[in-house]
Formats: structure tokens, sequence, C-alpha cells
């Protein structure tokens, strides 16, 4: 029993000892932190000065290049990524109103197109309406080329039974100033001669469809200059229709108009034939 109570005495003194020891190790570090402690205070006391003049300059510093960088405005990276951003929107928005003037222009200019040919079209048809409205003896007379048979004073390659049968239509209300062996008629003058089939200075030969117009107004005149000694009546068509039967062979007045008697469709062309004149 006494070597249990002296080993476990022994025991508690080596554990004592060693807390002892811990303990000082303790006090001398938190001696010593102490002492460094003062030291540093002491230092930055005796510094105070100059630790504040360097703080001061520091923040003027910082302060004089916060204003250089405010008044001066730099582009950061982010602010130039925004401004990119912006002009790239900008350039899409004036493509986009590009694009829909483009369209706008494009739309009208096929409306355009679009009218013509409506207008064409309505113009076709009334065209048509109006070709289906023409009488057709109004037709049949703008297909019929123009002959002796509608116009007078145009020669005639036809037979008399032809020519003669041509309207007298009055074209005009002028009266000519003829002379008293003269027939005036359309604004024109006519007179019979012997003269063998030639007309003075403003004169040619008139048509047997004008003369058969005129035929009685000769009834009462003369000859112009030449008594003619053949009694068919010459003219500018191809065949002679008229002759004048009552004293032909006299210098006159004719007591008788030309007729259709004796000198139907004759080609006689002597040196005094009787010739028809007219004023052109």
């Amino acid at each position: 029993m006494a070597q249990r109570s002296s080993h476990s005495t022994g025991i508690d003194f080596t554990k004592s000892d060693y807390s002892q020891q811990h303990k000082e190790q303790t006090d001398d570090k938190t001696n010593c932190i102490k002492r460094v402690s003062k030291r540093l205070l002491g230092y930055a006391k005796s510094k105070t000065c100059l630790f504040g003049l360097v703080i001061g300059l520091l923040t003027g510093g910082i302060a004089l290049a916060a204003v250089t960088t405010i008044w001066k405005d730099p582009i950061t990276p982010r602010r130039q990524l925004l401004r990119q951003a912006l002009v790239v929107r900008v350039l899409q928005h004036q493509q986009l109103r590009q694009a829909l003037a483009l369209h706008q222009q494009q739309q009208q200019l096929l409306r355009q197109v679009q009218v013509h040919q409506q207008q064409q079209q309505l113009l076709r048809q009334v065209l048509v309406l109006r070709q289906q409205q023409v009488p057709p003896v109004l037709l049949q007379q703008q297909q019929v080329p123009s002959t002796t048979t509608t116009n007078p004073f145009t020669p005639s390659t036809v037979t008399c039974a032809n020519t003669v049968a041509t309207p007298c239509t009055t074209t005009t209300t002028l009266v000519a100033s003829c002379q008293s062996y003269e027939v005036s008629w359309n604004n024109h003058c006519y007179y019979l001669d012997g003269s063998g089939g030639s007309c003075i200075t403003g004169y040619s030969q008139g048509t047997n469809a004008v003369l058969t117009c005129i035929a009685t107004q000769f009834i009462g005149k003369t000859y112009r200059s030449t008594i003619s000694n053949n009694c068919c009546v010459w003219t500018s068509d191809t065949y002679e229709c008229y002759e004048l039967n009552s004293n032909c062979n006299s210098a006159g007045p004719f007591t008788g108009a030309p007729s259709l008697v004796g000198c139907t469709d004759v080609q006689i062309y002597n040196s005094q034939q009787l010739t028809f004149c007219g004023s052109n």
C-alpha cells in the first residue's frame, strides 16, 4: 500500500511541475507581447505627424485623381460596350426605316401598275363595245374604198351606168363667182368648149358625175370660145357618156342640156371635141 501511495505522489508532482512550467512560458509570452505593443505604441506616437502627413498627401492625391478622372470622363470598357451597343441599335433602326420606305415604294409602284392594267383593260372593253354599237351600214362604208360613185370629182374608169349614179351632194355653202358662160356648183365653175380635151389655166376636165348634177344648168349658156365639131362630151373619165343634142355646132346659147343619148361608153377624141372643164 505504501508503494502505491509513493508512486501516486510521484506522478502528481510531475504533472504539477509541467503545469507550472507551462504557466511560466505563457506569462513570458504575454509579457513579451505587452513589451512589443508598448514599443509599437510609442513608435506610433512618435511618428504620428509624419503618418498624418503621408495620409493627407495620399488622400489629396486620390481626390485629385478622382477629380481628374471625373473631369476627363474616360471611356471605360463597360461604357465603350454601351456606346457600341447604342451605335448598333441606331444603325439597325436606320436600316429598318430604309427597308420600310423601300417596301412602301414597291407597294405604291405595284398599285400604279395595277391601276394602269385596269385602265388598259377598261379601254379595251370600251373599244369592243363601240365596235359592237357601230351600225353595219357605217362599217360597210368604212371598208369600201373611195371611188367615183362616192366622190364626183374623182375620174372614173368604170362605165357610164356607174358614174352617172353618183348622188349630187352639196359639200359647201360657198358660191363661186363664175363667168356668164359658166355654171357654179360646190364653189367651182364649169364650162363647155370645143377645145379638143384642153382647158384654160386653173381648170381641168370635169367628171361625168359632176355633169350629171349640173347638166340642166347649161341651158341658155354658150361655148367659152370655140364651136365643137363633135357633140359627145369629153370628160376626165375613161368613157364619154353625155351628148349635147341642141345646136352643138353653133355658138349658142344652148336650147337643151347634155343628155345620156347617143354617146354612152364611147371614146371620141377629135381636135375640136366638145370638152367639159371645171375650176380646180
